[in-house]
């Protein structure tokens, strides 16, 4: 709406044909979203027409109108063109290994069809076998048993019980080995076993072995159902055998017979290391892909010169239990091809996945590397090499990415319908790098992570698809202006893709899956989530194509734990804010935010929070807990800008350029805004949860305070687990009703405290408001020996008068122009100090503000 005094419109179905029904949320004198649930009557979508002059079609058609209540001569109209199921399934992990006793989880995907409930069932399993399942009727199940052997599991779609996908559990001889379900790496634990039934060679691969090194081994020739297994056979637990070597699996499995690359811990848990540092390589990892990772899953085939390597595959894969570094710029390798020293790719990863369908990356400890797992979406010369059902579990990344450098991440994902679970994600190397997580995939399943790092860009970054577009774009599809077909160079198709196929996955796009998880910023600048990025031009010219290729859906946030975020939680960020881009999507992702904890301390005078960076969002709130005093639900909900030094109460007014209308005031696109679904501490900053373990106090307002969620998403993916900070390893939530990521614990105690060596203080007023040149990093040290960064909690004081702090990096100086002083800023958190660091600061030059 724009003009008028009341903004408010009449929704209403204004056409249908070919018996089309749905469904609205909202109706007359209503704020301007409104959400659509079309019915069961479906038509087959045809294309036709060229890009700049083409349209995409269906018998069944759904006509939305808003209508101005002030203004009624002002209508505005939106057509839905139903396309036709196209049902299909999958479950990933497609091959896994347990312990006896060992919970693992299988997911399933429903694709081209809306109800994607179905039925998880065990077809079969070895005789006298006693495999379990927690749950028959969710998206994901739990399985687990103690009799070794071989169990098939079934999941069936309810929409269309024809179609059914399938994986297998292998559960070994082995009992949970004595160090646990975490290895020494703070990796999770992961069977490497010889399972009876894999028809291909078993390679015992270090010293003293039959392979006593990795170019021993036909990586080239493996056949499905082969193991190869890495030994550590270090018995001290200090010195793994380590292995200067790189490997390239070229070769792929097939369902039930994968390809398994696996390393086999010593007796204390110690992974076996894989050092890029000075490696050598088999001759079939040629240069062009040995300076691109020390383990790379990257196939043989050629497709239009883009790697002179491509790949189509490998699928079928499972890559476990290695500590894998020194994959980036800094180290040399030597050629496989003409034996001279060459330096790794800065672009390198400790694990590189080039494309291929289910692999299975687990209790891996990365880093580092130039990426910690880099994983390639190739779309060229068919559908068969779109990157899919990747599952990425239990993995450590820590020190990975480059100084300065925003491109290099922990994980950088471009896999459709992957699972990231379980994974510890630590600190990235030095200032002002890329994101712990960067995902750019389609209907992600972010889960269970614990994700804890200072100095990333964003936490975790889902942003606009990329290479693959022609699959989820009709503009991409068709090409460049003028065009019939696709003829860009990521677009050769084998066969047509369906109209109805291309709006499946377009649909996939549209949601993701973000919940049990621990987000911990603490010190990232702007937000600790960025979830909508510009499509990018990529040197074509499609119409709308980054609003087709970017997350505009709904992100399921639900029972996840934000510590400290920055300006910002969410950072739905585009046009002139996020980039030179030109084509940056207009809209804004939905967000549905329901049991979590958004915590800001509220230090010194001020507390800047917003719940998301845009002030166009829409919102849907459900029982989330916050510090008390940084938010408010006041109406009209105006927003503040979050710079200088004035708190946002939770809502940030920045606009830009390519806004819709009515994005403030905010609270007229929000639903829930009421006391009983914005839940807030007792009092100012009592601290929810343990600021190390994330257990929940008791008094903090978290316990028993949550709500079951009506929303039948979130009812087919219910939290199951907790990532157990201390041991590193997921354990089962007995509850749903507490709020946040972890719902019991141990709560250690504060010791001691202190500023880290690189924030030695050189203040300079170059601008207002004014802020340290760095983060001022306090390294908290608790009764239990773990350390953590408690910096955003704790209170700045200034021996010099003239500085005064108002939050953890922001002051404000009283020096005249030129005038130089110095002194020292000391920090308390509580009963605990802070050893003083000295600081020298500089009054405005002439002519600043």
């Amino acid at each position: 709406m724009i003009g008028g005094k009341t903004r408010t419109v009449d929704w209403e179905i204004a056409k249908t044909t070919g018996g089309a029904t749905a469904a609205l949320d909202r109706g007359r004198n209503s704020i301007g979203t409104v959400k659509v649930t079309i019915g069961q009557i479906a038509g087959k979508c045809e294309i036709s027409g060229q890009l700049g002059s083409y349209t995409v079609s269906s018998p069944v058609t759904i006509t939305v109108r808003a209508q101005s209540t002030e203004d009624r001569s002002q209508a505005a109209y939106f057509l839905f063109n139903v396309c036709a199921n196209s049902t299909r399934a999958a479950v990933a992990p497609a091959y896994q290994q347990a312990y006896k006793s060992q919970l693992v989880e299988l997911q399933s995907y429903i694709i081209g069809n809306t109800n994607e409930a179905g039925r998880w069932s065990i077809a079969s399993g070895p005789s006298g076998g006693d495999g379990a399942l927690k749950e028959f009727d969710k998206r994901d199940a739990v399985f687990s048993a103690t009799a070794s052997g071989r169990y098939t599991l079934i999941f069936t779609s309810a929409a269309d019980p024809s179609v059914r996908a399938s994986a297998v559990v292998y559960v070994s001889p082995n009992e949970i080995p004595g160090y646990g379900l975490a290895t020494k790496n703070l990796a999770q634990s992961i069977e490497c076993y010889p399972d009876p039934m894999l028809t291909g060679e078993v390679y015992e691969v270090g010293p003293g072995l039959r392979y006593p090194s990795l170019r021993s081994v036909p990586f080239d020739q493996l056949a499905p159902g082969s193991i190869v297994r890495v030994h550590n056979t270090d018995v001290t637990g200090k010195n793994p055998t380590t292995y200067h070597e790189t490997v390239r699996i070229t070769k792929g499995g097939r369902p039930g017979q994968p390809i398994l690359f696996c390393g086999v811990p010593d007796a204390t848990g110690t992974l076996p290391a894989i050092d890029a540092e000075d490696s050598t390589s088999d001759p079939v990892n040629r240069n062009a892909t040995q300076e691109y990772g020390a383990i790379s899953v990257w196939g043989r085939s050629v497709y239009n010169g883009k790697y002179k390597d491509g790949s189509a595959g490998p699928d079928y894969v499972v890559v476990s239990g290695f500590e894998v570094r020194n994959a980036n710029g800094v180290h040399n390798f030597v050629s496989s091809e003409d034996r001279t020293v060459r330096k790794f790719n800065d672009f390198a990863s400790c694990i590189n996945i080039r494309s291929g369908t289910y692999i299975l990356t687990a209790g891996n400890d990365l880093h580092d590397c130039g990426n910690g797992l880099f994983i390639a979406n190739n779309s060229a010369a068919g559908f068969s090499q779109v990157t899919q059902f990747h599952t990425i579990r239990g993995n450590r990344f820590h020190e990975n990415g480059v100084a300065g450098d925003a491109g290099k991440h922990h994980l950088y994902s471009n896999a459709w319908y992957s699972v990231v679970e379980g994974n510890r994600f630590e600190q990235l190397r030095g200032i002002g790098g890329g994101d712990a997580i960067k995902d750019r995939g389609l209907e992600i399943i972010h889960r269970y992570n614990f994700v804890h790092t200072q100095n990333a860009g964003y936490l975790v970054g889902i942003e606009s698809e990329t290479d693959s577009q022609p699959y989820v774009a009709f503009e991409a599809y068709l090409g460049a202006t003028g065009k019939h077909k696709c003829e860009n160079p990521y677009c050769d198709y084998d066969e047509a893709v369906p109209a109805d196929h291309i709006a499946a996955y377009q649909e996939g796009l549209e949601k993701s899956f973000m919940y049990g998880n621990i987000y911990s910023g603490r010190s990232v600048s702007l937000a600790n989530l960025k979830l909508a990025d510009s499509g990018g031009g990529y040197g074509y010219n499609f119409a709308n194509q980054s609003e087709m290729a970017d997350h505009l859906g709904i992100t399921y946030f639900y029972n996840n734990t934000v510590d400290q975020p920055g300006l910002a939680v969410f950072g739905t960020l585009s046009g002139t804010n996020n980039g030179s881009e030109p084509l940056q999507q207009f809209m804004k992702p939905r967000i549905l935010a329901a049991n979590n904890i958004f915590y800001k301390a509220r230090t010194g005078s001020i507390s800047i929070f917003a719940f998301a960076r845009n002030a166009s969002f829409i919102g849907i709130w459900h029982t989330n807990l916050m510090n008390k005093d940084t938010f408010t639900i006041n109406r009209p909900i105006l927003g503040e800008k979050s710079t200088d030094l004035a708190s946002v109460h939770g809502w940030d007014s920045y606009t830009d350029t390519f806004q819709y209308p009515l994005d403030i005031p905010i609270d007229a696109h929000q639903y829930g805004i009421t006391d009983s679904e914005f839940l807030s501490t007792p009092c100012t900053n009592l601290q929810p949860y343990n600021p190390v373990t994330f257990a929940p106090v008791e008094e903090g307002g978290a316990v028993n305070a949550g709500t079951l969620i009506a929303d039948p998403m979130i009812g087919l993916m219910p939290v199951r687990f907790q990532y157990n900070v201390e041991k590193a390893f997921l354990q089962l939530r007995e509850k749903s009703e507490t709020i946040g990521a972890v719902e019991s614990g141990n709560k250690p105690e504060l010791v001691s405290m202190e500023v880290t060596p690189e924030s030695k203080l050189m203040l300079m007023t170059l601008r207002s408001p004014y802020y340290t040149p760095r983060p001022i990093h306090l390294v908290c040290y608790y009764s239990d020996g773990l350390t953590t960064d408690c910096g955003p909690q704790a209170a700045f004081k200034a021996s010099n008068a003239q500085l005064q702090f108002h939050a953890n990096n922001a002051f404000t100086p009283d020096l005249p122009s030129g005038v130089h002083g110095a002194g020292t800023v000391t920090a308390t958190l509580g009963k605990i100090a802070a050893k003083p660091v000295s600081f020298e600061i500089n009054g405005p030059r002439a002519g600043q503000e």
